[in-house]
């Protein structure tokens, strides 16, 4: 009976530590995110699409996501910011053409190239947008929120 408790009990064990491992995320990928961030061990890994991989974990109190293609090259880092850090015309953008919503989330993107982007999570009662603005805080785009960046997943 002993043997059978100490059984369940690693059985158990074994599958949380194996929910941490990244499944299906490439050798070279997470080589590549080891280079970049040797002390960050507490890394949430999703599959963006057959291509791209995203490590998303919290440096300084902040989010941040890397996306990596399958070759383990950097694409894009996105990393949480004050709304405050928005520039200055972010905010006269969105009360002239989003009257009633309410910025809940900024971050700012920089892509392989080092364009520089910042995205602005808006909502109202009912619905939920991104804005996406130019290192200026020219408007550059509208685009749905992806029901993911929502939800918690832990591949």
């Amino acid at each position: 009976m002993k043997t059978a408790v100490i059984l369940i009990a690693l059985f158990f064990a074994s599958m949380t530590l194996f929910a941490k491992v990244p499944h299906g995320v490439p050798d070279n990928v997470k080589e590549s995110f080891a280079k970049l961030y040797p002390n960050v061990t507490d890394v949430k890994w999703d599959k963006e699409d057959a291509n791209h991989f995203e490590a998303e974990f919290v440096e300084n109190g902040k989010t941040v996501s890397l996306l990596f293609d399958n070759n383990g090259t950097l694409q894009e880092t996105e990393t949480e910011i004050a709304v405050t850090e928005l520039p200055a015309n972010v905010q006269t953008v969105i009360n002239e053409k989003y009257a009633g919503y309410k910025i809940t989330d900024a971050s700012k993107i920089v892509d392989k190239d080092g364009t520089v982007t910042f995205e602005a999570e808006i909502s109202n009662k009912k619905l939920q947008k991104e804005l996406i603005f130019d290192l200026g805080g020219n408007f550059l785009k509208e685009q749905p929120v992806d029901d993911e960046d929502s939800e918690e997943d832990d591949d």
